[in-house]
Parts: structure tokens; C-alpha cells; sequence
């Protein structure tokens, strides 16, 4: 049996915050899914600037994993950083998870709301809707104000205010699917589902980016599906001064 390999790029150089055996068993037996960090680049993304800093040694990264026969390649972040550039840059399939869930939830449901880390990031997940074009049915963003590096210091804590925001977001914005806004929140569906039907409101489905995202991919994959790269055109050959793009 042939398998197929997604490289999961996590664009930041905080080491462990996205361990290969955190996502081994995604996407069945013939798919493998291998994780590479950057070497260069942001702590965390919160900020346009940190999704720009991200980029560079994200298409480093995506040129390497095209090179060494990877068959597709996931931007691990919900900002989708630098995919449109890895699409104009690379042949094979690139895909950001925002992009993926948001459709996916306007497939579930009549609205949906993403809750993600920090207020701040609020205009960036909006800014993300429109261009996806799914702003209308999408309610206004929630965040648990815990920061992407402090995601891990207290998991009940985290759990609650997740819990409480999705609630808000269903009762208060009319919202019947829930998002995760940051890919840090990986692994906690069933502890969101089961909050929330605790509180009357079963029945909900919430979205974990990364395995919605890689089963989504591992099909595409499996009908020999690509991003266009007639609407992803190859950029022209020039000279880019400390970049090297390869092409």
C-alpha cells in the first residue's frame, strides 16, 4: 500500500508546540503526516507583522517538503500565513486551515463562530472571512484571552472559558457551529462538544482545524485534486535580493 505524506509547516520556532506524534494517527493508514517548525521566524503569530515574519522560511520549508516528494503541504496556523504564496510557488496542493473549516462549517450549519485566542486577532479572522467569502454567515469572533505560548499552563482553565465563549456564541449570535480559531486548541472537541451539551446546547459540532484540514487534503489527494495554478500562477523569474525562491 502506497502512502501518502502531508507536511504539516507550523510556522513558528516555539519547539513543541506541534509534536509529530500529536498527529501520527491522522488521516488513516496510508496517510503519513510529517510536522517541520521554522527556523526563522515568530514565536507565536498574533499580528499581521508575525504572519510576514512567518513567511519566508514557510516557503523555505514548503520548497523542501516539494523537493523530497512530499504530497501536499498544511500551513499550521488559522491566520493561513503565506498560503497563496506557497500556492503561486509550489505544484503541489497547499491549504490553510482556516480556509478548510470555514467552508466546512458553512457546510454544517446556517452559522458559525470561530473563538480563538486574544481579541486582537479579531479583525484578522474577519479579514480572513471576506476573502474566503463566508463573512455572512459567519458571527463576530470570541476569544478566551489566553495567549498562543500560555495555551498550556492550565487546561481546565482554557476548557471553561472555551466553553462559556461557544455558549455565548450560540444563545447571544444565533451561531450552531463552532470553530476553533487557533490550531493550539488541537485535541479539544469532544471536552467542547460535551461542555456545551452539559448546558442544553448538544448537538453543536466543533471544528478542529488540523484533522478536518488533513482529511480533507487526503481526499483531495485521492482524486488527484490541486490548487489551479492557472489562478496560482508561478511568480516570474528576477532577482529578489537575500531570497531564494529557487525557480
Amino acid at each position: 500500500m502506497m502512502t501518502t505524506e502531508i507536511r504539516l509547516c507550523v510556522p513558528l520556532t516555539t519547539v513543541g508546540l506541534r509534536r509529530e506524534e500529536d498527529v501520527e494517527d491522522l488521516g488513516g493508514a496510508d496517510v503519513h503526516v510529517s510536522v517541520r517548525m521554522l527556523e526563522r521566524g515568530p514565536a507565536s503569530i498574533e499580528s499581521h507583522v508575525d504572519e510576514v515574519l512567518a513567511v519566508p522560511d514557510l516557503l523555505r520549508i514548503g520548497m523542501e517538503a516539494q523537493a523530497q516528494g512530499v504530497d501536499a503541504m498544511i500551513v499550521d496556523c488559522m491566520g493561513d500565513p503565506g498560503v497563496e504564496a506557497a500556492r503561486e510557488l509550489l505544484d503541489i496542493p497547499v491549504f490553510g486551515p482556516a480556509q478548510v473549516a470555514m467552508h466546512i462549517a458553512g457546510m454544517l450549519g446556517h452559522r458559525f463562530c470561530v473563538v480563538t485566542v486574544l481579541e486582537r486577532l479579531h479583525p484578522l479572522i474577519e479579514d480572513l472571512a471576506r476573502r474566503y467569502g463566508v463573512d455572512s454567515i459567519m458571527a463576530r469572533p470570541r476569544s478566551v484571552e489566553i495567549p498562543v505560548l500560555e495555551i498550556d499552563n492550565d487546561p481546565d482553565q482554557l476548557v471553561g472559558s472555551f466553553i462559556q465563549k461557544a455558549a455565548a456564541a450560540v444563545r447571544d449570535d444565533e451561531v450552531d457551529v463552532i470553530v476553533f480559531g487557533c490550531t493550539g486548541f488541537y485535541g479539544m472537541t469532544e471536552k467542547i462538544e460535551q461542555g456545551l451539551a452539559d448546558m442544553g446546547l448538544a448537538g453543536v459540532p466543533v471544528i478542529d482545524p488540523i484533522p478536518v484540514s488533513v482529511e480533507v487534503v487526503a481526499g483531495l489527494l485521492r482524486q488527484g485534486i490541486c490548487h489551479s495554478k492557472h489562478g496560482f500562477q508561478t511568480p516570474p523569474q528576477k532577482d529578489r535580493p537575500g531570497f531564494e525562491l529557487g525557480n
